[in-house]
């Protein structure tokens, strides 16, 4: 069980660092300030705002299936 949230957590780590790497041109570009990129769950707040969707989407994107379809 400790090494299934052990080897989650450092998926999810390098999840991020390659969202990060992946966005960081696109926020550059929109004027965004580079350390709010760094805030997991704040960044997908700036996207959604950005591309004009409500927030409770972000509630959505947790979903496992759903946060594929809406990507």
């Amino acid at each position: 069980m400790y090494q299934y949230f052990v080897f989650s957590g450092i998926f999810l780590f390098f999840e991020h660092i390659i969202h990060i790497l992946g966005t960081w041109k696109f926020y550059k570009k929109l004027g965004i300030k580079s350390w709010k990129i760094f805030i997991p769950v704040y960044n997908i707040f700036i996207l959604l705002k950005i591309y004009k969707r409500s927030i409770w989407w972000i509630l959505l994107l947790f979903i496992p299936l759903t946060s594929i379809i809406l990507i």
